[in-house]
C-alpha cells in the first residue's frame, strides 16, 4: 500500500488571496496539516449574527432527491453546508437580475 503524503499548505501574501484560494479548493487533502484553535467572538460579532438570523425568514421548496444530492456533494468540497450554498447562488442571482 502506498502511502499518503501530507499536502503542503500555500503561503498567501493577503487574506484576500487565502480566501479565493480557499473559496474553490476542497479543504479535505489539507486537513492533516491543520492545528485545532479556539475561536471566541465578540459580543458585536454575536449581535450580527442574532440579527442575520431573526431576519431570514423559512420557506419550503420542494426539489428533487437528485438535486438535493448534487448540492450535498457540491457544498462539502467547499466546507460549507448545502443549505447555505444555495442562499449564496439564490442572492448571487437576484444580485444579477437587479444588475440588469
Amino acid at each position: 500500500m502506498k502511502k499518503r503524503s501530507r499536502v503542503r499548505l500555500p503561503r498567501f501574501a493577503s487574506e484576500r488571496e487565502a480566501a479565493r484560494f480557499w473559496s474553490a479548493t476542497d479543504s479535505t487533502p489539507y486537513a492533516k496539516g491543520l492545528k485545532e484553535v479556539r475561536v471566541s467572538a465578540t459580543r458585536a460579532v454575536k449581535a450580527r449574527v442574532r440579527r442575520r438570523a431573526a431576519a431570514k425568514t423559512p420557506i419550503t421548496i420542494r426539489l428533487e432527491s437528485g438535486q438535493i444530492e448534487k448540492a450535498k456533494r457540491l457544498a462539502r468540497t467547499r466546507s460549507i453546508g448545502y443549505q447555505t450554498m444555495l442562499r449564496m447562488w439564490i442572492a448571487e442571482r437576484l444580485a444579477r437580475e437587479r444588475a440588469g
